[in-house]
Order: structure tokens, then C-alpha cells, then sequence
């Protein structure tokens, strides 16, 4: 297993991060990459 890195910063893949969601069992929803991506909040949104 490869390191995970925590960052404030969005992933560059959310392919990957998908993956990951459903390695640990997270994507109970079934999301897509593209729908992973528009449901977590912006950087911009955050601050």
C-alpha cells in the first residue's frame, strides 16, 4: 500500500481517491470519480 498524504489541497486523480473510498468501504453511495469530486466542498468554500 502506498503512502496516503494528508493535504487541504484536492487530489490530482479522484479516480484514485475513489479507489481508496472503496478499498475502506466509504462509497456506500456508489459515487462516480466526477460525482466524488463535485460533492466535496472547494478549497474557495472552505476559507
Amino acid at each position: 500500500m502506498e503512502s496516503i498524504h494528508y493535504t487541504k489541497e484536492p487530489p490530482a486523480d479522484f479516480g484514485e481517491l475513489l479507489n481508496i473510498y472503496e478499498e475502506l468501504g466509504w462509497n456506500s453511495l456508489g459515487l462516480s470519480a466526477e460525482e466524488l469530486e463535485h460533492s466535496l466542498p472547494s478549497i474557495k468554500r472552505c476559507t
